[in-house]
């Protein structure tokens, strides 16, 4: 498999929260500069905390062997961009960090966890031959739909492929993929591993 021809495209999931940086009292700093800097990573390190805990919270209800995860995901589809998206996500960042990781997508384009979509209007369709986007509850794929309707481009609509899938049961031939994506997923799967070689399977 040529390296240079073939890349797999991770958003680390926030597994740990930041640490606070903060020695002394903001108010006792006397240089404005450092007080605003102080400022800024309390803020940051609080909107980790808040997204971290929905993130948790999650996590905490999938540990149960007998969750029906479709179920969860498609109950909370709705509101599911008010914890990856949203203020926060623009706070820290996250559409620029999006963006900036799938502009080394190419070709034929595997989306593992799609959920609602968040992804689509990033993606440079123009570098793209194909994007199939995979999710395991039909409530976040209708929710992805919606965007896919409104994406610009018009032509991209063409391109793109939703689908119900278990992300650790791929239906697709080995070597199917030129690029496989992946963000804030990871750490909701029963059986990440298994899902992180079932990417490498259908990847070039």
């Amino acid at each position: 498999m040529a390296a240079e021809a073939s890349w797999v495209v991770f958003l680390l999931s926030l597994h740990f929260l930041p640490s606070f940086a903060t020695a002394r009292c903001v108010s006792d700093v006397k240089s404005h500069a450092t007080r605003r800097s102080l400022l800024r990573r309390s803020r940051e390190s609080l909107a980790w905390i808040g997204m971290s805990v929905g993130h948790l919270s999650i996590r905490k209800a999938l540990a149960s062997n007998d969750i029906d995860r479709e179920k969860l995901y498609d109950d909370i589809a709705d509101s599911y961009d008010n914890l990856d998206g949203g203020a926060i996500a623009d706070f820290l960042g996250l559409p620029k960090m999006r963006k900036s990781l799938l502009e080394n997508a190419r070709g034929r384009v595997l989306e593992i966890g799609i959920g609602t979509g968040l992804n689509l209007p990033l993606y440079r369709y123009e570098t793209l031959e194909s994007l199939e986007g995979i999710d395991v509850s039909k409530g976040m794929l209708r929710n992805a739909q919606k965007k896919l309707d409104s994406i610009d481009p018009a032509f991209a609509k063409n391109m793109v492929k939703l689908q119900q899938m278990d992300a650790a049961y791929l239906k697709y031939p080995d070597n199917s993929f030129d690029t496989v994506v992946e963000t804030f997923s990871i750490c909701v799967f029963s059986d990440p591993e298994k899902v992180l070689k079932e990417m490498h399977r259908v990847l070039r």
